[in-house]
């Protein structure tokens, strides 16, 4: 383009990198409205956005960016129709929208009046998420990833500027007639940071007064006050909107309020009972003036509470999929070592402004509770802990109990599971810990704990040492079962080669499960699946898990039965481990095998391993804690797929000869801290068929 005259519009000036380095990926979007034909506009009051992007998985980018002036009549590229911003460092796999001569008198933002039609955001190398005002502060929330700046161009000097309620300093630039922000990295995960500027106006003014506390059940009259400052009248309606609770389609109400004086207007809003507490609700009162096209607003926020609120803790957590983007909300659970006991804190906290009495009483089967009923008076808006001992009169086992609470008609309660085992037994329990509505299964002894999911491919996503708390695994999981060749449906034949990209094997089927050993010496799971699509003809398959109550390692039996044979296919047993943290530079796992040492992980380099390798593990160069799958039947052939953060172990068990035989592949999973050196006296003694 360049070299047929062409100029670029935007673009990011920056050091060369190495050969086919994007670099910094930047587009510029500007307002159609007032466009013309041959990149004309009809007036100077265009605004845009930049989008700024850095594809590298690893390297922060650093540049200064070019831009089309979008207030320019004319926008063919010209140096003088350029704005440069200021030098940018974005870090990797991040993206921003910035803004650019963004003016605040927007429709989109209801504000109260004192914005000028002038007043815009000249240039923004944070992004602009939310703009508000009030009359007397304006409010610019942004996301910040890296260090940034915000230039304003405003019809009247603020008088100061906070940055998250801490003193900011603010620059002039005299001859641009801008006032300049520095805006520094906001905290992780979500950078955000609030310039808030001193900016008053003498012109009428509402105030929300939302009387808290608001209670589910309750009514709650809002009041909001119209302050007149000025000598005239003012005339014209005021609205009231409350989420969903109380909309725009209740009529609004007159106001007639003289100079200098002002009046104070009442909404009822009705909370349901039903409604989800402990979420903010947005409340906006509006003003227009008689004879005047423009609404004014005023916003504040609420928060909705139950009567009561309450939690029970100390409860157990173990990592899995830490990598999911939202958080997930386990059940309550609990483990302890018999003969003992399990100590919960019930922390209840009263919203409501006056006092309120809350029962609360525990009650569950084969398990002694203390205290089973106590009443808890809590003067208005406080807090008071009750504290429950559970000691469960049985053996190794499973332990349900409910802890529940009520003041008047309103009621609350939390399910709790206690893990029990005996020192040198192991469980295996049926327990929804994810909360995706499906069944997992658990086990675990005093030195490990293993977490499967049968609704997803009967995959391991979670490999738990006990003693530190870390997971061998990640959210791709282990235990993926996969084959060679894959079936091509007659529905998919002809069709483009990317629809055949994800097919990964039988990860997401619903597998059946049953708990063959709850608890004891040993115990155990097994897994079944039939799959009529793995080529030729279909295969059955079942997988028994084994847990011993002293072990750091449980070990698996996969039978697999084949409807038939044609060509060459082959069982393939996959685990994913990962080996290095996004937001760190170097690896923290060293993959290893069978007679070779230690070695680094190298991103999109695969490695295949002699056939001959018993098992591949991954160290933990920090900790020493050692991952290994320890394979107890020959293999065909090994290989470690190694991505940018993770490897996928892939061992290939040989073609199946015959049809209908059922072909059985053992292997072992260990994780603790061992050598090398102990992982191969581990796989002697179980090839041998020693426990």
């Amino acid at each position: 383009m360049k070299e047929a005259g062409a100029a670029r519009k935007v673009y990011p000036e920056m050091e060369a990198a190495k050969a086919r380095d994007l670099g910094l990926y930047v587009t510029e979007l500007v307002a159609d409205a007032g466009s013309l034909p041959f990149e004309k506009r009809a007036d100077s009051n265009g605004y845009g956005f930049v989008g700024v992007t850095n594809f590298s998985v690893e390297q922060a980018r650093t540049a200064e960016i070019v831009v089309t002036d979008p207030r320019a009549t004319d926008l063919t590229a010209t140096p003088e129709r350029s704005l440069r911003l200021p030098r940018l460092t974005l870090p990797p796999r991040e993206s921003l929208m910035l803004p650019v001569r963004a003016p605040l008198a927007n429709a989109y933002w209801q504000m109260a009046p004192g914005i000028e039609p002038a007043d815009d955001i000249f240039y923004a190398t944070v992004e602009l998420s939310q703009v508000s005002y009030d009359g007397a502060a304006l409010k610019l929330d942004f996301t910040a990833p890296t260090d940034g700046e915000v230039a304003l161009r405003l019809s009247r000097r603020p008088e100061r500027a906070s940055l998250d309620g801490q003193p900011a300093t603010m620059q002039e630039d005299v001859e641009r007639h801008l006032y300049l922000v520095k805006i520094a990295r906001g905290q992780a995960p979500h950078f955000l940071r609030r310039l808030e500027l001193a900016y008053s106006h003498e012109g009428p003014r509402l105030t929300i007064e939302p009387r808290e506390p608001w209670i589910a059940g309750q009514t709650r009259a809002v009041r909001v006050r119209v302050d007149n400052p000025g000598p005239a009248t003012l005339t014209g309606e005021i609205g009231f909107v409350a989420g969903s609770l109380y909309r725009q389609e209740n009529p609004p109400l007159e106001v007639h309020i003289p100079g200098k004086s002002w009046r104070e207007f009442s909404f009822p809003v009705e909370i349901p009972a039903d409604i989800t507490p402990n979420q903010p609700f947005d409340l906006t009162a509006t003003l227009r003036e008689t004879d005047s096209t423009t609404t004014w607003a005023w916003h504040s926020q609420v928060t909705v509470h139950r009567r009561f609120d309450f939690s029970v803790g100390p409860t157990l957590t173990f990592p899995l999929r830490e990598d999911v983007p939202v958080p997930i909300e386990h059940p309550t659970l609990a483990s302890l070592e018999l003969p003992g006991e399990a100590v919960f804190q019930v922390r209840v906290k009263n919203w409501q402004d006056h006092e309120q009495v809350v029962t609360v009483t525990a009650a569950g089967d084969h398990v002694a509770l203390t205290p089973a009923l106590t009443q808890l008076v809590l003067p208005a808006k406080a807090e008071e802990n009750v504290e429950i001992h559970a000691a469960p009169d049985g053996g190794s086992g499973i332990y349900r109990l409910a802890i529940d609470l009520h003041s008047g008609n309103y009621k609350a309660s939390e399910d709790v599971v206690v893990v029990a085992w005996r020192k040198g037994e192991a469980l295996a329990y049926q327990l929804d810990y994810d909360r995706d509505g499906f069944p997992d299964i658990i086990l675990e002894n005093s030195a490990v704990r293993l977490f499967v999911s049968p609704y997803e491919g009967g995959r391991a996503f979670a490999f738990v040492n006990k003693v530190t708390g870390a997971n061998a695994l990640n959210s791709v999981g282990g235990m993926r079962d996969n084959f060679t060749k894959r079936v091509e449906p007659e529905d998919m034949r002809n069709l483009p080669a990317w629809t055949r990209a994800g097919w990964l094997g039988l990860y997401n089927r619903p597998y059946a499960f049953r708990i063959l050993s709850a608890a004891g010496a040993e115990a155990a799971v097994r897994l079944e699946y039939s799959a009529p699509d793995i080529y030729p003809k279909g295969v059955k398959l079942e997988r028994t898990l084994t847990l011993a109550g002293d072990a750091n390692y449980y070990l698996a039996a996969t039978s697999l039965t084949p409807a038939g044979v044609a060509g060459p296919q082959s069982y393939a047993l996959e685990n994913s481990v990962t080996f290095k943290m996004f937001n760190e530079p170097e690896n923290f796992r060293q993959w290893f095998t069978e007679g070779h040492a230690p070695e680094e992980f190298i991103p999109e380099r695969n490695v295949d391993l002699p056939a001959a390798s018993g098992f591949v593990g991954a160290i933990n160069k920090q900790t020493g804690e050692t991952f290994a799958v320890l394979s107890l039947s020959p293999l065909a052939e090994s290989q470690l797929a190694v991505h940018p953060h993770a490897a996928t172990i892939r061992m290939i068990y040989p073609q199946f000869a015959e049809k209908n035989p059922t072909y059985t592949y053992r292997a072992a999973y260990f994780f603790g801290k061992a050598t090398r050196e102990e992982i191969q006296a581990l796989y002697t003694r179980l090839k041998s068929g020693k426990k």
